[in-house]
C-alpha cells in the first residue's frame, strides 16, 4: 500500500482454527559433545578456509559468543544452529571429528533449522546457519538437498528483508539484525550477498529456476586482503537471470555469449574461485550448445583457458584435502 512504515505482518483470517502448537524439547548439545578446545580448533579451520570465500560471518564475534557458550553464558538455541554449522563444515573440512560426532552435529543444526516454534520468527543466526547447511549439504551429499536447502535460506532473507534496504523495512518480532559490519559491508547484506550467490550458482549448475532478490543492493566495497567473497558473489550475479522461455533462440544466445565474455574476464585468485568461474563457463557452454549456429572459436577458446585454468587449481586444494565440491565436479565437466 505504500506505506512509510508498515506495520508487522499478521495471519488474520488466515484459516478457520489452529491448534496448540508443540514446545520445542531442543537443548544446547555442543558443549556435552565438545572441549572448548576442540570448538575453537575448528572455528579457527572454519575461519582460515570458508571464511575466506563465503565471508559472511563476523568472525570476532563468533569466537567472542562461543567462547562464552563454553563459559557459563549459554547462548541461544538459534545460535547452536550456526555454531553446529560452522563445526561441522570444519570437521568435513579437516578430519577432525569422528565421523558419527560430525554427522550428529549437522543434523542438530538441521533440527534446530527444521523446529517449527524456533523457526517462527527467523533471525540472523537461523539465516546464517541455513547458508551454513546450504554449504554443508552441497558437500556432502546430493544436488536436491542442496538446491533446497538454498531456496529455504532465500525464503527466510524475504521474510527478514536483508536484501532491502534497512531503513525502509519493519523486521519481523524483535531480531533486527546488529549493526556489525566486516570489510566495509553491513553483516546482513553481506548474508543475502552470499545466500543468492549459492542459489545462482546451484540453480544454473543443475538447469533450476532462480529466485532474485531483485531488491539486493549492488556491492563493490574494496577489496580487502585474503577476502574472495566478492570476487565469488561478482561471478555468480552475471547470471543472476534465468532463460526466459519466451525469448528467442537468437536473444537467448547474444545473452549467453555476453555472460560467457564477461565470466571470462573476471578475476579469479583464490582456487574455488577459479573453479567456480570454470564451473560457470561450461554452464553456460552447455547451454550454448542446445542452440545454433554453433560456437565460435573465440567462445571456445573461453572455454579452453577457464578449464586449463582450473586444473592447477583443483591439483592445489585437493593437495591441502579441502573437499570444495567443484574440485572434482568442474575438472569432470571440463575433461
Amino acid at each position: 500500500m505504500g506505506l512509510t512504515e508498515p506495520p508487522r505482518l499478521h495471519a488474520f483470517g488466515y484459516h478457520l482454527g489452529i491448534r496448540e502448537e508443540p514446545k520445542t524439547t531442543l537443548k544446547p548439545l555442543l558443549p556435552e559433545l565438545l572441549t572448548w578446545d576442540q570448538a575453537r580448533a575448528l572455528i579457527d579451520i572454519y575461519t582460515s578456509v570458508i571464511q575466506p570465500v563465503f565471508g559472511f560471518l563476523d568472525t570476532d564475534l563468533l569466537y567472542q559468543r562461543s567462547r562464552s557458550h563454553w563459559h557459563g553464558q549459554t547462548q541461544r538455541i538459534q545460535y547452536e544452529a550456526l555454531l553446529s554449522g560452522v563445526i561441522a563444515l570444519a570437521s568435513f573440512f579437516s578430519d577432525q571429528l569422528p565421523r558419527d560426532v560430525e554427522m550428529r552435529i549437522a543434523l542438530h543444526s538441521k533440527s534446530i533449522l527444521e523446529d517449527p516454534m524456533v523457526g517462527i520468527f527467523p533471525c540472523l543466526d537461523l539465516v546464517s546457519a541455513s547458508i551454513l547447511r546450504t554449504l554443508y549439504v552441497r558437500g556432502t551429499t546430493r544436488p536436491y538437498v542442496a538446491g533446497l536447502s538454498s531456496l529455504i535460506t532465500i525464503n527466510m532473507i524475504e521474510v527478514m528483508g536483508f536484501h532491502q534496504n534497512e531503513n525502509s523495512i519493519s523486521f519481523v518480532g524483535d531480531q533486527r539484525p546488529a549493526d556489525n559490519v566486516v570489510g566495509g559491508v553491513n553483516i546482513r547484506e553481506r548474508v543475502a550477498m552470499v545466500a543468492q550467490s549459492l542459489h545462482i550458482l546451484f540453480a544454473y549448475d543443475f538447469g533450476r529456476s532462480i529466485v532474485n532478490l531483485v531488491s539486493l543492493p549492488p556491492c563493490n566495497p574494496p577489496q580487502s586482503a585474503g577476502d574472495f567473497t566478492f570476487q565469488q558473489t561478482a561471478l555468480t550475479n552475471i547470471l543472476s537471470k534465468s532463460l526466459d522461455e519466451k525469448e528467442s533462440a537468437a536473444d537467448s544466445r547474444e545473452r549467453l555469449v555476453i555472460a560467457l565474455e564477461e565470466l571470462a574476464a573476471m578475476p579469479a585468485n583464490h582456487d574455488f574461485t577459479v573453479l567456480t568461474k570454470a564451473e560457470l563457463c561450461f554452464a553456460v557452454y552447455r547451454r550454448l550448445r542446445l542452440l545454433h549456429p554453433p560456437l565460435q572459436e573465440a567462445q571456445v577458446e573461453h572455454i579452453i583457458q577457464v578449464g586449463a585454468a582450473a586444473i592447477p587449481a583443483a591439483r592445489r586444494l585437493a593437495a591441502l584435502k579441502h573437499p570444495w565440491w567443484n574440485t572434482i565436479h568442474t575438472i569432470f565437466q571440463y575433461k
